[in-house]
């Protein structure tokens, strides 16, 4: 009988209190419960590891927090960070643009974009982001004619993964709304191996819908 089992079939404090913590039979039994769909139990069980851990890991947290984004639920979400934050943990760069993906869908951009941001901050060469959360917050910067916080995202997502003709089509937009010049943006694409295309054409020309 593996480890896990035993311990469900245990029914009192007491005898569940002499199984040695695992973190990774936790990281099950959450799994489990978040996959039929119990929220309730999942909490009650994280906080029954929370009381008992030796070493923490913060992938069981992240395993309540995507559930709670799933569902809409980011002030809980959000709740559980800060919580974590609170005890010394230190937030995974999924962590973050987990949240940044539930608070674009739940229409909150300023956290989204700050979440975005955060992860970008604390991410190594090795990950390779989906880009959605970051053409969403460049995109919200373009609306707001903020060249220079477009460009600090940039220079981020540079350090982890080469720009895109669609990172640079919205720096672009970006330079355009706030009447900036774009010749050096240009040639950096151009470095980068995105020639001017027709697309391109039409943002220099202010006319792209």
């Amino acid at each position: 009988m593996t480890l896990m089992y035993m311990y469900m079939g245990m029914s009192s404090e007491a005898d569940k209190s002499k199984v040695p913590v695992c973190n990774s039979m936790y990281m099950c039994r959450i799994s489990g419960l978040l996959k039929m769909n119990d929220i309730d139990s999942a909490e009650k069980a994280f906080r029954e590891w929370e009381s008992r851990y030796v070493h923490h890991d913060i992938h069981l947290t992240n395993l309540l927090i995507n559930a709670y984004c799933a569902k809409g639920l980011m002030e809980k979400a959000e709740a559980l960070l800060d919580e974590a934050i609170a005890k010394g943990r230190t937030p995974h760069r999924g962590t973050w643009y987990r949240l940044a993906s539930g608070f674009f869908q739940d229409g909150q951009v300023s956290k989204a974009v700050d979440m975005t941001r955060k992860a970008l901050a604390c991410a190594s060469s090795r990950w390779e982001p989906d880009l959605t959360n970051v053409l969403m917050s460049l995109e919200h910067f373009m609306e707001q004619k903020n060249v220079e916080a477009a460009e600090e995202m940039a220079s981020m997502l540079r350090n982890l993964v080469p720009l895109t003709r669609d990172v640079y089509h919205i720096l672009l937009e970006t330079y355009v709304h706030a009447g900036q010049p774009v010749s050096d943006l240009l040639d950096r694409m151009k470095k980068d191996g995105f020639e001017a295309d027709e697309e391109t054409d039409k943002i220099i020309a202010g006319i792209c819908q």
